[in-house]
């Protein structure tokens, strides 16, 4: 099964980050300068949007940091 990923760079450090589909519209993680941020959300072809995160809990008691679009 192919994986697939897009480029994204740190806002923070401007390295350009391989970021798998799965984690599209979740905050990542630079692995250069540990800035955390929203990935944008995968698209076949980009367009630019605006992104803040929210927190949502599941019945587990766990909490996910989403993205949402604006």
């Amino acid at each position: 099964m192919e994986t697939i990923t897009f480029l994204q760079p740190c806002p923070v450090c401007g390295r350009k980050l391989i970021i798998n589909r799965e984690h599209a519209g979740r905050e990542v993680v630079c692995h250069h300068c540990r800035a955390s941020f929203c990935s944008r959300e995968w698209k076949p072809q980009n367009t630019a949007s605006q992104e803040t995160s929210v927190s949502k809990s599941d019945n587990n008691g766990k909490t996910e940091k989403r993205c949402v679009l604006q």
